[in-house]
């Protein structure tokens, strides 16, 4: 969602049985004065199950467009399994852990978990269970 100059919205949960979770981020955009606008996708759980599936990217493709130099990866990884992402020159990362439980770049992280890694040059995440992340990459200051 591009807010620009505002927008009215609402989250709601659409199952009368299944509790409502969510994880809101804010990106803030390169440039002000952007059209308002809202695009969405759809990713399965086979689209991103022992990888890293980019969702949201400011390069577009295949990913929901944002207006930064940032990607937004999400994975749901199986126990054992194993993913990297490289950071490049002046890049970061910020990773959540959704829910599980996962050994990042030699460090124990369990649910709710969050970690910024910075002079890294690569993020590398192993399932100890089934564990779902964010990792959001990002250029650093």
């Amino acid at each position: 969602m591009t807010l620009g100059s505002g927008a009215w919205h609402s989250e709601q949960n659409a199952s009368e049985t299944e509790p409502m979770r969510f994880i809101q981020m804010w990106i803030v955009p390169s440039e002000r004065g952007l059209e308002p606008g809202v695009e969405q996708k759809v990713f399965t759980t086979e689209d991103r199950t022992d990888r890293l599936l980019k969702a949201i990217s400011g390069d577009g493709g295949d990913a929901v467009l944002v207006h930064q130099d940032a990607h937004v990866f999400v994975s749901r990884l199986t126990p054992g399994a194993t993913v990297e992402h490289d950071l490049g020159e002046g890049r970061g990362a910020y990773l959540y852990v959704i829910e599980g439980d996962a050994e990042v770049n030699g460090e124990r992280m369990t649910t709710g978990d969050a970690a910024q890694v910075t002079g890294e040059p690569r993020v590398a995440i192993e399932a100890a269970a089934d564990t779902e992340v964010i990792l959001v990459d990002v250029a650093l200051g």
